[in-house]
Parts: structure tokens; C-alpha cells; sequence
């Protein structure tokens, strides 16, 4: 049987402005089988690979009484075990060995993350020849050097224009990478854009697709905040942006 898991999370908060979050591990498609599993008073299953390692203790509903298992607990309902394929990527997960509060680690977060990226960009081109090699398109490599090139001599404010379809979104990832950037904020007329682009900053998009030649696997996931409500103070403001690299706000236009 086929499983596939959604993201997890190493770093999750809610607060009175906005959500923070860094992945640890993306969305993920196991090879193994789902085994009846207990754990204190709760009745669950317990998803084992071919080589014995357990991805997930699975529950109906959030388990009872103490837990004992270092296995990150995902809540969902199974109803069928004979399927080749169950996919529960929607799904969310209860706890996950290791989870601490962001206020606490968001800043060593972000540190550890922009170390992890030194060195582990590539401008990577694009070959049509070899559409299983992930790289950049000619505008994304284009727009990267001029704008390496402007912050080279300059730090005054620049506009770079890219035409719709030429691949903004991961152009701005690839800047906040490349550049080992300690924050990019993202300002969006929509809440559907700021979902979308908030979760292509959360799993870093093609630049860590299977194929990518952009990114090496030991670059860390962002820790990425979405603004949900207006901050009311400077307090509020630098409470909600400590240790946060990108974030996402929705600004609606008049």
C-alpha cells in the first residue's frame, strides 16, 4: 500500500496576527502497510515501510491519556485497507516529536536554516532536453543576476518587472536563497495569492521538487509567517516578524 503523509511541521504557532510555520519534512508517499496499533487507551494504526520504519501512528481522533511514542501522531479516518492507494496528504498532524512552541526557536530556526543555504544554490539552467533536470528559466536567470548585480553596488530600492508567466514566485525564493536573505516580506492584493504563495515559500516549490539541480537536499525549509489581522503597535509588529523569513501579507487595494 501507497501512503502519502502531508508535511511536517518542526515549527507551528498561532497567534493574535498571524500563523508561523517551518517544515521539516515535505509531503511524503510511503511504501508499506498500515498494522492495528494501540496507544494508551486510543485504537489507531501504525504506518510501517518495507524496511521497518514507522512514519506515523494514525488515529481517528486525538488519542487518550499519556503519550509515550516518539512517532508523530496524524489524525485521520481509514476506512478502507485494501486500497493500493490512500492519500491523507490533507490531513493534519496532532503532535510530532520535537515540536516547540515558535516564539522559543523561531529566531535559531531562521539562523540554522540561512547557514544550511550557503553554497547550496546553483544557477542552474533550464535544459529542454532533459525535462527530468529541474532548472531555471532564461527570465528567472536574467531577473537573479540583475538583481545580484544591482545589490553589488547598491542598496536603494529597485523595481525589477517580469512578465505573467515567467515564474515570479520561485524567482523570489531563489533571491531569498541565493542571497541568503535574513527576511523577504511578500505584499499580495488577494487572500487566495497569499495562501498560494505562502505555501510555495513553506515548501521551497520546484527549487526542491525531485530533479532539481537548483538546490542541494541539505538546504532547510524557510520559516515563513502568513499576516492575517494588522498589528496594532511596533511591539506587535517586531512580536510577529522576530525570527520569521518570509511573510505574506495580504494588502487589500482601494
Amino acid at each position: 500500500m501507497q501512503v502519502t503523509l502531508p508535511a511536517l511541521l518542526s515549527l507551528s504557532e498561532k497567534s493574535d496576527y498571524g500563523v508561523i510555520t517551518q517544515i521539516a519534512r515535505p509531503s511524503t508517499t510511503v511504501d508499506g502497510a498500515l498494522i492495528p496499533f494501540t496507544l494508551e487507551k486510543s485504537v489507531g494504526y501504525v504506518l510501517r515501510d518495507n524496511q521497518g520504519t514507522e512514519h506515523a501512528n494514525i488515529f481517528a481522533s486525538k488519542p487518550k491519556g499519556a503519550i509515550s511514542t516518539e512517532t508523530p501522531i496524524l489524525i485521520a479516518k481509514v476506512e478502507a485497507l485494501d486500497d493500493s492507494e490512500l492519500d491523507l496528504s490533507d490531513k493534519k498532524w496532532w503532535s510530532a516529536a520535537g515540536m516547540t512552541p515558535a516564539k522559543s526557536i523561531a529566531q535559531k530556526a531562521s539562523a540554522a536554516a540561512r547557514m544550511s543555504w550557503r553554497g547550496a544554490f546553483q544557477f542552474f539552467p533550464e535544459d529542454p532536453k532533459n525535462p527530468e533536470l529541474i532548472g531555471l528559466r532564461k527570465p528567472q536567470l536574467g531577473a537573479l543576476h540583475a538583481i545580484h548585480a544591482h545589490w553589488s553596488v547598491s542598496r536603494e530600492t529597485a523595481t525589477l518587472v517580469m512578465p505573467t508567466g515567467t515564474g515570479k514566485t520561485e524567482t523570489m525564493l531563489s533571491v531569498l536563497l541565493s542571497v541568503c536573505c535574513e527576511r523577504v516580506l511578500v505584499v499580495v492584493p488577494s487572500d487566495a495569492l497569499r495562501t498560494q504563495i505562502a505555501e510555495k515559500f513553506e515548501t521551497l516549490g520546484m527549487l526542491k521538487m525531485r530533479g532539481s539541480r537548483i538546490l542541494t537536499e541539505s538546504a532547510q525549509w524557510p520559516v515563513v509567517g502568513r499576516l492575517l489581522s494588522s498589528p496594532k503597535s511596533v511591539e506587535d509588529v517586531d512580536a510577529f516578524f522576530f525570527g520569521l523569513q518570509c511573510d505574506c501579507h495580504y494588502q487589500p487595494t482601494s
